[in-house]
């Protein structure tokens, strides 16, 4: 007793009218559509893995993405970090101009880091510079009277320790 051929579809599971319309591929009975699908893929795993080929859109995509990620890092090396005020030197005594300005910190900070100390040593260096500061002006308050002379002498104290910086 001979068995009867198949004729529906491994995959699809379509009804052929003949049995000689399917490939055995693999063990299984595959129809002409599936047997196409089969080589396309087989076709794009070769062009992709094996070759090395890429698809125009996937290239767009990493250029893309390696875009937003270098945009990313300028905002990021671009910003400073906010140099935290410190309570007793930022505070105006008598309407005098005798502390250090945000500004005046920032280009220390830059000097600093210029010269070769990190972030945290360049704040660290700040604080030590002002409460330094803070000291020079008290010796100042008893020595000099008058106000105009002691912004004078302030500002040249200020103009050394950048010098000493350098």
């Amino acid at each position: 007793m001979r068995k009867s051929p198949r004729t529906n579809c491994s995959k699809c599971g379509s009804k052929v009218r003949k049995f000689k319309l399917l490939k055995k591929i693999n063990g299984d009975f595959l129809c002409k559509k599936c047997v196409i699908e089969k080589r396309k893929l087989h076709r794009e795993f070769l062009k992709r893995k094996v070759m090395g080929i890429r698809k125009k859109t996937d290239i767009m995509k990493e250029c893309k993405e390696r875009r937003e990620r270098e945009k990313e890092l300028r905002k990021i090396v671009s910003s400073k970090p906010a140099i935290k005020p410190i309570k007793k030197v930022g505070r105006k005594i008598s309407g005098l101009g005798l502390y250090i300005t945000k500004i005046e910190k920032q280009v220390l900070w830059g000097k600093l880091l210029k010269k070769g100390l990190t972030q945290q040593e360049a704040n660290e260096r700040i604080k030590q510079l002002c409460n330094k500061m803070v000291k020079i002006r008290e010796k100042l308050k008893m020595k000099v009277k008058t106000t105009e002379e002691l912004n004078k002498r302030f500002k040249e104290e200020f103009a050394r320790l950048c010098e000493d910086l350098e």
